[in-house]
């Protein structure tokens, strides 16, 4: 009968308009939440029986049409750590199943999970965690040639707080020498601050003395040395203010505590004018191998000899690095972690890949804004940040919901006339039925 067949498509229109009414709900609810992703509802007719000559009413369904795809407005933040996703991708992320309190090394579900939910900060123990739970995931970088291994993603954790020293290798030095002071004339000697292989902080003096018109002789004292008091005289000779030449042949060792001086390579015009001598600070530290950098022959760099009565120093470096203690990281548009000390060293020891998906929207969706592979996703392919179509990060910054509240006010609206229309049906429909019964009376 025409009337049970309204009165049953009333019914499932109220149906529809109530899993609508939960959809908008909950987008709603979770308008603040970031990298939330909205449900919209999409509607589609159930039908008994329709041809030409008739047409039984059979309904309407509704089913969730997620928008995982749609890119959700960049806002910054002042947490060096938070990761915003601008494009396609998703974070990878672990979910913990137990701990250690003794380690504090963390035991992780074997699933893999997703997100966009990129407000993650340091735990106590190390490990990058969002504010649903959820661990970062990332590729093992060699720090030393900033490889990733992409042999597999596992959950990030810093541990490294503690920077090693760098011992002083190399030592450039630029200054220029007063042509118009006097023989016999000694300078203000030049010191310059060195590590040894263990950190500790080492001064080195450099001396300089007019011996004759375009000649000069340095001697330098290492402070600590316990085999050498000074290297030198070391004769340097300049043509037009410029090295000439330079001998080293009076630091041979063959005076009291004198050490040897290399030349590094052999003199010539347009070659660097370096110095090579071996340090040696003992109580275990080990020999060190120092080269000093002056400039290059023939040219009007580094050392020179022009118009003065005083040494300019321009330039005194090293460099050798004390120990560092861990001050913070940041996350750059390739997905590097790179840790900060405050030795003022950056080190790289993780790499963060994006995800993508076939399709997006058939992900699987969980509790704490996290996502899980279906049969209707396809399967999860890991590319560095920019790689292709993947999306990039940017740190200091989340992605926020991509609900927009005007609309789904609109949509709650038309929700609400929706159902009461279809309730009005039912109410037709049941005065209807009722005539029908007072036929007999």
């Amino acid at each position: 009968m025409s009337v049970y067949g309204a009165m049953n498509t009333a019914v499932s229109g109220l149906g529809a308009q109530s899993s609508a009414l939960a959809n908008i709900s909950d987008n709603i609810a979770n308008s603040r939440t970031t990298g939330y992703k909205r449900v919209d509802t999409a509607f589609s007719t159930l039908v008994t029986s329709s041809d030409q000559n008739q047409h039984q009413a059979g309904g309407v369904r509704a089913r969730p049409s997620f928008r995982n795809d749609v890119q959700g407005n960049m806002e910054q933040s002042q947490v060096n750590t938070h990761l915003g996703v601008t494009g396609k991708g998703y974070f990878s992320v672990s979910q913990p199943e137990s701990l250690d309190p003794d380690s504090g090394a963390v035991n992780f579900k074997p699933s893999s999970f997703y997100t966009r939910a990129g407000d993650f900060e340091m735990d106590q123990n190390g490990y990058l965690v969002n504010s649903s739970g959820y661990y970062l995931n990332g590729w093992d970088v060699n720090p030393e040639n900033g490889v990733a291994d992409t042999a597999a993603v596992k959950p990030i954790r810093v541990s490294q707080l503690q920077d090693s020293p760098v011992a002083t290798t190399n030592i450039q030095y630029a200054a220029n020498l007063p042509s118009q002071v006097d023989i016999n004339t000694e300078l203000p000697a030049n010191s310059i601050q060195i590590y040894d292989s263990v950190g500790n902080e080492r001064n080195l003096d450099l001396n300089w003395e007019k011996t004759a018109n375009d000649q000069w002789t340095l001697n330098i004292a290492p402070a600590g040395d316990v085999s050498h008091d000074q290297f030198g005289p070391i004769v340097f000779n300049f043509d037009k203010g410029r090295i000439d030449s330079i001998n080293a042949s009076g630091a041979d060792g063959s005076g009291p505590n004198n050490g040897q001086v290399g030349l590094v390579p052999p003199s010539g015009n347009g070659e660097p004018a370096e110095l090579a001598f071996s340090l040696d600070f003992g109580g275990g530290v080990g020999d060190q191998d120092v080269v000093l950098n002056m400039g290059t022959y023939g040219e009007a760099n580094g050392t020179t000899q022009f118009t003065g009565t005083e040494l300019q120093l321009n330039s005194l470096d090293q460099n050798g690095v004390p120990p560092g203690a861990f001050k913070d990281l940041i996350v750059d548009d390739a997905g590097y972690v790179n840790l900060n000390y405050d030795n003022g060293q950056t080190k790289t020891y993780f790499q963060v890949p994006l995800t993508q998906f076939n399709n997006p929207n058939g992900l699987t969706r969980l509790d704490g804004n996290a996502f899980q592979q279906s049969p209707n996703s396809g399967v999860p392919r890991l590319n560095p940040p920019g790689l292709g179509s993947n999306g990039t990060i940017s740190s200091q910054t989340l992605e926020a919901s991509n609900v927009d509240i005007s609309d789904e006010f609109t949509k709650m609206i038309t929700a609400q006339r929706t159902y009461s229309a279809n309730s009005k049906v039912i109410t037709t429909a049941d005065e209807m039925l009722a005539e029908v019964i007072n036929i007999k009376r």
